[in-house]
């Protein structure tokens, strides 16, 4: 396998009915590292009376 010359930045978003995350990724010379993660959630917010 020939050496990337720059690195791949991945964005990954998953979602559901009360939760929402993305992630960004590096992916170089084999390796995958996380830069960023948030998960942004309405379970509270649902959970509480009107």
């Amino acid at each position: 396998m020939r050496a990337m010359t720059q690195p791949l930045i991945l964005l990954g978003i998953e979602t559901s009915c009360d939760e929402t995350a993305a992630a960004v990724l590096r992916y170089e010379d084999g390796r995958a590292t996380l830069l960023s993660d948030v998960i942004r959630t309405q379970l509270e917010e649902q959970s509480r009376p009107p």
